[in-house]
């Protein structure tokens, strides 16, 4: 059995194994805005993908990065897409370190689907984690207006966003301020 993987993005068709893609037998898959379309004897190399995306996804929300980074790696073999090249880029920078690397990947994923809040919330966690907290402030808000996702809400809230001063002219250590802002809060002004 042969498989033809044809991935259509931005209007282009690259084809590989040359069969023909005019095939009548064939399963769409849409997954990142990418369109997969796997010949009769691929659904269970698209089962394969589909479960080992799904794992890792798990695996990241437990906290398992190791486990993930593995089942990505495994599916990005089967098939090569923006999801799971933001989630290889997530662990890799989790387990080893590797931020640049990891956010590299993440803003490639992005230019492929900028509609996708997951890659947002992706490059945020290792804008956080690379200590930049005001850039990942900002990754999350993108994110934020490309869909609700409550995972980004919960991580600008685990960052604590600061409200702007009470006294603007003022800096925000000045004790008016910092009073003010206080009393403010717990009258439920702010």
């Amino acid at each position: 059995m042969s498989i033809a993987i044809f991935l259509t993005f931005r209007g282009q068709v690259e084809k590989s194994n040359g069969l023909n893609s005019n095939s009548s037998d064939h399963v769409e898959v849409i997954s990142s805005r990418v369109v997969a379309k796997i010949l009769v004897g691929g659904g269970v190399m698209l089962q394969e993908y589909e479960n080992l995306t799904s794992q890792g996804a798990a695996a990241v929300e437990k906290g398992n990065f190791m486990e993930a980074m593995m089942l990505f790696e495994n599916a990005s073999q089967i098939m090569k897409t923006p999801l799971v090249d933001c989630y290889l880029g997530y662990c890799l920078a989790r387990e080893q370190g590797k931020l640049k690397e990891g956010a590299k990947m993440c803003l490639e994923a992005i230019q492929k689907d900028p509609r996708n809040p997951l890659f947002y919330l992706n490059l945020g966690r290792i804008y956080a984690l690379a200590g930049q907290k005001l850039q990942a402030i900002r990754t999350y808000q993108k994110g934020l207006k490309m869909g609700c996702d409550q995972r980004i809400i919960a991580e600008l809230r685990h960052l604590g966003i600061r409200r702007n001063p009470v006294f603007k002219k003022l800096s925000r250590r000045n004790p008016l301020n910092k009073y003010c802002g206080m009393v403010f809060r717990r009258l439920g002004l702010r």
